[in-house]
């Protein structure tokens, strides 16, 4: 249940002293040590139970977590790129989330999610004083040695100027072979394109803003902001319902399950409580953030409450949906179906509490179910 894992590697690595190659061992050890964030030491037992490991079922949990630990590799050379900030808070950069805890269609939305963020990654920086905005190009107009960018986001139609075709900066990011050509009177409002522009320096009536780079995007595409980028979690689905069919050694196939089966699941990976803490279900409401604490503000029963942990803090994760949301300072999150788990702290202001667990549960979980004391 992710805890006093360095016990527990502890208390593995002395039974190999004891029992040196038990399989068993090393492979509940390595999967310690990839919760533990210790990669190469996980590594070290998986690549050797892959290639010897008498257990096909061994063998096949060997492969996942060389599997978990070559997409974490990945996301570490992809977010070291990004900066890091005290105003993003309880923020792991990983994120393992059970098989048995999502759904088909959870599985879907994180590879959605996925190629979204990487997308978000590629595509070029601003430069100074460039503003973006994703949008469709309705109309080129061409006139008087000016040209007109007609774009409708989601929001507004806007009108961008530029003097020259050439001046422009431009990007693909569709896969497949797709071209596109701007020209005096092009029309394309069905291909999404972020566009980066120079706001007008004054508010005369006449002043436009002047268009620089056009990048043509996927569809399903969303323009992240910086925050919600640095919060972004690279998800990883660790299989736990691999089983070996019965009369075989080496076939190993996936269970399924159904929702009883996924929230009997969830139930038994919940933090535990301990003496003295209480559990109530709501919705997380915002995260405020001062220079010594920071604060989540909880909603449930109508009343809003507050409660406070320190940096080191880290919510948990069930559910799919709520893997990407920003926890940055000042963000207001609004997501339902949250277990807060807390205790009150002596000498602590009135009414406030201390944040012992933060649980994102999935939609449809009878979150009723695992209330109280």
């Amino acid at each position: 249940n992710d805890e006093n894992l360095a016990d527990a590697a502890n208390l593995l690595e002395k039974g190999l002293s004891i029992r040196p190659g038990d399989e068993s061992f090393e492979i509940l050890l390595a999967k310690v040590m990839l919760r533990l964030e210790r990669y190469d030491d996980a590594r070290g037992f998986a690549e050797k139970l892959n290639q010897r490991a008498k257990d096909p079922q061994v063998r096949a949990d060997a492969k996942e977590i060389l599997s978990s630990i070559t997409q974490y590799s990945k996301a570490r050379l992809q977010i070291s790129a990004m900066p890091t900030a005290r105003g993003v808070p309880w923020s792991p950069t990983l994120l393992l989330l059970k098989r048995s805890w999502v759904s088909e269609t959870d599985i879907a939305a994180i590879e959605r999610a996925r190629e979204i963020t990487n997308l978000n990654r590629v595509l070029e920086r601003p430069r100074p004083e460039e503003q973006r905005v994703l949008g469709t190009i309705q109309r080129v107009d061409c006139a008087g040695g000016n040209i007109t960018y007609l774009v409708r986001s989601d929001r507004e139609v806007l009108r961008f100027f530029g003097e020259r075709f050439d001046d422009l900066r431009m990007a693909v990011l569709v896969t497949g072979q797709h071209s596109f050509k701007i020209e005096c009177g092009v029309r394309l409002p069905s291909n999404p394109a972020v566009l980066s522009f120079i706001p007008p320096a004054d508010n005369r009536s006449n002043a436009r803003p002047r268009l620089t780079s056009i990048t043509f995007v996927p569809n399903h595409f969303e323009l992240l902001t910086p925050e919600q980028l640095g919060g972004s979690r690279q998800v990883i689905i660790e299989n736990d319902l691999l089983k070996r069919v019965h009369g075989t050694e080496d076939r190993i196939e996936n269970e399924s399950i159904d929702p009883d089966g996924r929230w009997a699941s969830i139930r038994t990976d919940l933090r535990p409580l301990r003496t003295g803490e209480l559990r109530v279900a709501g919705t997380l409401e915002s995260i405020v953030c001062t220079p010594n604490r920071f604060t989540a503000v909880g909603v449930f029963g109508g009343k809003k409450q507050i409660f406070t942990a320190d940096e080191d803090f880290l919510p948990r994760w069930f559910s799919a949906e709520a893997s990407q949301i920003s926890l940055a300072c000042g963000s207001s999150p609004r997501v339902p179906n949250v277990l807060f788990t807390y205790r009150q702290t002596e000498g602590a202001e009135d009414g406030e509490l201390n944040l012992a667990a933060l649980e994102f549960m999935p939609e449809g979980f009878p979150i009723s179910s695992v209330t109280g004391p």
